[in-house]
């Protein structure tokens, strides 16, 4: 090879192939995989791509990249690393790095997982417009693609549906999306408004810091024990350390909702003592999808940043039945109050901190819409928000305050596009402004009105301004 492109951030290994295969010129994939990996046989996969050491070694300068780093940074070894032992992910990677993939799913226990899996590759419409901007083309993101995510964790848009299938019936087949948008295929599809927004953001959320997180795999034992803490806060384990398992299963299918949970195959029913749900939460023998994981994570009020915050700074002892983890702990939340934290003084430093990243995400952020969730991921205190919400009831009004509501939020993306649109040009349209704005159908159509007054407003500044001009 004589080149090899720069990899974005979040970006797919997949998406990288495509990027050389297109910049190559090359009319045959095949041709492509061979300058690539010196063989033609090698499958341009999705998720888990293998041979990464020969690549490596075929780069137009040494050590540009690493296999680990390529692993680490663009592939979805990551997404299931924590909730694997350390040993099968060393064999994982091993593979990723000199062999072939015929073995990965089997090892994961996908194959006999009974999540859904995406059929086709994922990108939102709104990433489509900051990475054109920012690197001059679009690319597949790889949190984009983690399973069940309907939306997009960094800007909230239902994520749009390609035709570049997943599986490996083409095998050789390299598609850039950036080639794939020349049909102009996302904006004439209509988004669905999602049901149960708060948890889909949570989960697109929570798996992109899964993929993003530099954590090795923590143990199934220490998992569950982090777990059982968890639920002994909530009141939902005995004293003689049963869990409620009927008080248990209600509540969390009422946090979530049971058609919310049915929908991502992921339903507990009370009374079926052999569900996913007894799995992780009894001895661990098995693995379990990391979307369950998070589900988990969600329902304790605890995030993934937390969780593992907490094992990395308390190392748990890996023993069955551990007594002292029944022991009270300090905690922020419900439960076990530490006695020595000021709430008065630290919900006025919250409040005070809500209001200010609020105002930084209005004023720099136009992508963005200022949620409770944004706030917390950027304050770091997600699980505060959540937990310890009650003793903060400046906090509470802060955010009351700034959070925007989705009809907001569209309108302030609305402003911004019109008045850069406008700064050049008096003839803007309100499908050109709807399009640039990542608007859903709904949306636009709502917004129409507003729209239109907001091109009319700044065409006339606009011509005040070359009147103004004219003048001088």
């Amino acid at each position: 090879m004589i080149f090899f492109p720069t990899t974005y951030d979040d970006e797919l290994f997949y998406s990288v192939m495509a990027r050389y295969h297109w910049i190559s010129g090359n009319e045959n994939p095949k041709i492509s995989m061979l300058e690539m990996f010196g063989s033609t046989n090698i499958c341009a996969t999705k998720l888990f791509p293998t041979h990464l050491q020969h690549l490596c070694e075929r780069l137009p300068r040494p050590n540009t990249y690493t296999p680990s780093e390529f692993i680490e940074d663009n592939t979805f070894l990551p997404y299931y690393a924590k909730f694997i032992p350390i040993e099968r992910y060393e064999k994982l990677k091993d593979i990723m790095m000199y062999g072939n993939g015929t073995s990965v799913y089997m090892l994961l226990g996908i194959t006999a997982s009974e999540m859904k899996k995406a059929k086709v590759l994922k990108f939102c419409s709104s990433c489509v417009i900051d990475d054109e901007k920012i690197y001059g083309e679009a690319y597949w993101h790889r949190s984009h693609q983690a399973d069940s995510i309907s939306i997009c964790f960094k800007h909230g848009c239902h994520l749009q549906l390609s035709n570049v299938e997943t599986n490996q019936r083409h095998k050789h087949a390299m598609v850039t999306l950036s080639s794939y948008l020349t049909n102009d295929h996302y904006f004439q599809k209509s988004a669905v408004e999602l049901l149960n927004s708060d948890h889909n953001q949570f989960i697109a959320e929570q798996s992109y810091y899964l993929l993003k997180s530099k954590v090795s795999s923590v143990g199934l034992e220490r998992l569950r024990q982090y777990y059982i803490m968890k639920l002994k806060e909530k009141d939902l384990i005995t004293k003689s350390e049963r869990i409620r398992w009927i008080e248990l299963i209600s509540k969390f299918n009422q946090f979530y909702s049971e058609s919310f949970l049915s929908s991502l195959n992921c339903k507990v029913i009370v009374g079926d003592e052999y569900t996913w749900f007894h799995k992780v939460l009894r001895s661990p023998r098995v693995t379990c999808h990391p979307l369950r994981h998070i589900l988990i994570l969600g329902f304790l009020g605890e995030t993934v940043d937390s969780m593992f915050d907490y094992l990395s700074k308390n190392n748990i002892i890996e023993k069955k039945n551990d007594k002292n983890i029944s022991r009270p702990l300090p905690t922020l939340g419900d439960g076990h109050i530490n006695i020595r934290v000021d709430w008065k003084q630290r919900d006025s430093e919250i409040a005070e901190s809500i209001r200010l990243i609020a105002e930084q995400i209005f004023i720099d952020e136009d992508t963005i819409r200022v949620t409770k969730t944004e706030i917390g991921r950027r304050l770091r205190i997600q699980s505060l928000l959540v937990r310890a919400i009650d003793k903060l009831p400046e906090s509470k009004k802060a955010l009351d305050e700034v959070v925007e509501s989705v009809e907001h939020f569209q309108k302030r993306r609305i402003k911004k596009t019109v008045k850069e649109l406008t700064k050049e040009r008096a003839a803007v349209q309100p499908w050109e402004v709807a399009r640039i704005a990542g608007l859903r159908k709904t949306y636009a159509d709502k917004l129409k009105k507003d729209i239109i007054n907001e091109i009319d407003i700044n065409n006339q500044c606009f011509r005040g301004n070359i009147k103004d001009s004219n003048l001088k």
